[in-house]
């Protein structure tokens, strides 16, 4: 990890809250004052300017820290409301969730186990596909088939809304019993 650059004979501002260090610096003779802050562990900077007077400079940097104040509140909230968060999922409720680039990919899982308030046992299930008049060759529709697991149990945690997080770029949600389209030919 390369070091933080600070300014020869700057005056350092902390922030405990956020621990959040500006350091103020003078640039030369022409009376310009520079700033560079940094937050958190990292080693680059989130700014550095300068400014022709002090108090720009000081209105700026109060700006900064309140702004990544309320941006550690803000997480703080979110950590809270996420860790309160108890799903109402129930053994049997099905989950569905599409995926596909230039494609789209169907998959269906039955919740088989509740393992905690925020947590689930699931099974992926197989589906029943069928052909639809009017589409692509290679498009069709499909559902789910309760009961017929194609996949091992798989305990995830629930999220907000009863959505569960398969992989990043798909998420489960509670299936509204509706076929639904698919196509492979990418």
């Amino acid at each position: 990890m390369k070091p933080r650059y600070i300014p020869k004979d700057s005056e350092a501002i902390q922030n405990e809250a956020t621990g959040a260090v500006v350091y103020l610096y003078q640039m030369g003779n022409n009376g310009k004052v520079g700033a560079i802050g940094y937050s958190g562990k990292r080693s680059n900077h989130d700014f550095h300017y300068s400014f022709k007077t002090r108090d720009k400079a000081d209105l700026y940097i109060s700006n900064y820290l309140l702004g990544l104040e309320a941006s550690a509140k803000a997480k703080q909230t979110r950590k809270a409301e996420r860790a309160a968060y108890r799903h109402t999922l129930k053994v049997g409720d099905i989950l569905n969730g599409s995926w596909g680039y230039d494609q789209t990919q169907q998959e269906f899982y039955e919740v088989t186990r509740i393992v905690t308030e925020q947590t689930v046992e699931i099974r992926e299930l197989a589906q029943e596909r069928t052909a639809a008049e009017g589409l692509h060759p290679m498009a069709g529709y499909t559902t789910a088939r309760p009961g017929q697991y194609v996949g091992e149990p798989l305990k995830k945690r629930v999220l907000e809304g009863n959505t569960i997080k398969m992989k990043s770029y798909l998420y489960l949600w509670p299936w509204d019993g509706q076929k639904k389209y698919e196509s492979w030919y990418a």
